[in-house]
């Protein structure tokens, strides 16, 4: 057995590798930790009623009906639907979305002619998106 003034810990691994190891136990310990912390929150909350089950259905709920969907195939089914449609949008939106973009870094008159409309479009969006979040403060 080595000692550890060689750089050799006493595993027979360098002395830096298990001190790696040991700083990946301890995040793996952390992470491991908050997601109970956060699964022992999600299933108390609604059973104490401190959160309207309406709204936080308990873990252990959402556990069962999503196994009995994985069971039953739908969950397959859904899952599909769900990547589908978004597969769908992200091409579209490259489609839409890439030649202008492109016309306007390579062409300074395109980029003047479309840059107030967009500068228009992206300001509507942040007052819609404010609208959203203030709805959502009050309720």
């Amino acid at each position: 057995m080595a000692s550890l003034s060689t750089g050799v810990a006493a595993a027979g691994l360098p002395t830096g590798v298990s001190a790696g190891l040991g700083r990946l136990a301890a995040t793996a310990g952390r992470r491991a930790a908050a997601l109970g912390v956060l699964a022992a929150l999600w299933e108390s909350l609604p059973r104490l009623r401190v959160v309207d089950p309406t709204f936080l259905t308990p873990l252990s709920e959402v556990l069962v009906a999503w196994w009995d969907l994985l069971l039953s195939g739908e969950l397959l089914d859904h899952t599909q639907a769900s990547l589908i449609r978004s597969l769908a949008g992200f091409a579209l939106a490259i489609v839409v979305a890439i030649p202008p973009g492109l016309l306007i870094g390579w062409y300074k008159p395109v980029a003047d002619l479309l840059n107030p409309v967009l500068g228009l479009l992206f300001n509507q969006l942040l007052v819609r998106l404010e609208r959203r979040f203030s709805t959502w403060r009050t309720t």
